[in-house]
């Protein structure tokens, strides 16, 4: 379905400056405006900042703004084991104290990332193994600088998933070379791994900029209003980091 109204309606979005419209503002004008069927694909995309806030919960710090849970929902979807997937059950039966589940919280995004690319398509699966294979791309770049064992680094994910293989082939190598489609990885990493802040907005720019690729062809369909709520999460976040004291844009 195509939405070529609401479409026109959205502001332009540019890394680094404000956005005209917040996310929270965004969030209620596609609720309002979206198919019930088509929302609910926006909200599949914030699911990873569900498991990302399971976290926050675990060190007893504020929760991010992105999920789709605020404090008490989460603490009743817990509570009555509703409303969350059975995997993060599981993982709580697994690991009965929240310094453990902290410990080992690297297997539960893992099982996230491998359960929603499994079970979902197109925009969705699109976007979710991007995010996967950049943040295993981070993983593999961190361990070779830290001089960390890339068998345990990578001990809750799949030997034989194309990326995996790819990393561990180079378990014994000086450094890692990326897969071609994340090459510019590495300068970036090169760049700007000294100064902790910078790398994070470099990487939200990267972000910004591939998400733009993904979807730019995709004008007035729901692909293009999911593109348009990643893209706003990013600049969020990199203009959060210029101005810490906008509480309403904290991540």
């Amino acid at each position: 379905m195509s939405y070529y109204f609401l479409g026109i309606l959205l502001p332009k979005i540019e890394i680094g400056k404000p956005p005209e419209m917040s996310f929270q503002e965004f969030n209620t004008f596609m609720k309002d405006n979206l198919r019930a069927g088509d929302y609910q694909k926006l909200l599949r995309l914030r699911h990873l900042y569900d498991i990302a806030n399971l976290r926050f919960y675990w060190k007893e710090a504020p929760l991010g703004p992105y999920g789709t849970f605020n404090l008490l929902e989460l603490e009743d979807a817990l509570a009555t084991r509703t409303m969350l997937p059975g995997y993060v059950f599981a993982f709580l039966d697994q690991y009965l104290t929240n310094e453990m589940r902290l410990l080992h919280y690297s297997q539960l995004l893992g099982t996230f990332f491998q359960e929603e690319i499994k079970k979902s398509s197109g925009i969705i699966q699109g976007y979710y193994k991007f995010e996967r294979e950049v943040r295993l791309t981070l993983l593999a770049f961190r361990a070779k600088s830290l001089q960390r064992d890339l068998e345990v680094e990578l001990q809750y994910e799949d030997k034989g998933d194309e990326i995996i293989v790819h990393i561990m082939e180079q378990k014994d190598a000086y450094g890692y070379q990326p897969l071609p489609q994340y090459a510019d990885l590495k300068n970036i990493i090169q760049d700007f791994n000294q100064d902790p802040i910078i790398l994070h907005k470099a990487l939200l720019e990267y972000r910004f900029n591939r998400i733009e690729e993904m979807f730019d062809d995709k004008f007035f369909s729901i692909d293009r209003f999911a593109g348009y709520m990643l893209q706003l999460i990013m600049a969020e976040r990199f203009y959060q980091m210029n101005h810490p004291l906008n509480v309403e844009m904290a991540s």
